[in-house]
């Protein structure tokens, strides 16, 4: 599992760990914009824990999507692997809602 993890997934950090990009293959605008409004929302406006969070889909023939997230001082990529995790719990909620119904 690893290695297809590494394939579809990876990331860059700078030498303080304050900001990373990461780079999605096979992944666009839904996992993006779900992604940054998860981390987003869990930094709200009045924190000034995410200075910055975007993604960009630099291409529409490339199946690559980068997100980029800067803090201020904690570690961005632990803010990203959270946001990650944020969304799987939201899918794993709207999965069961639907499996009720």
């Amino acid at each position: 599992m690893e290695d297809k993890l590494s394939k579809t997934f990876a990331c860059v950090e700078d030498e303080s760990g304050s900001s990373v990009t990461c780079t999605f293959t096979d992944e666009g605008h839904t996992l993006g914009n779900v992604l940054r409004y998860a981390i987003t929302k869990k930094y709200s406006p009045h924190s000034a824990q995410v200075t910055f969070c975007g993604y960009s889909v630099p291409h529409p023939a490339e199946s690559v999507m980068n997100v980029r997230v800067q803090t201020a001082g904690e570690r961005a990529l632990d803010t990203v692997e959270e946001g990650l995790e944020d969304v799987v719990r939201l899918c794993n909620a709207l999965l069961e809602m639907v499996q009720q119904s």
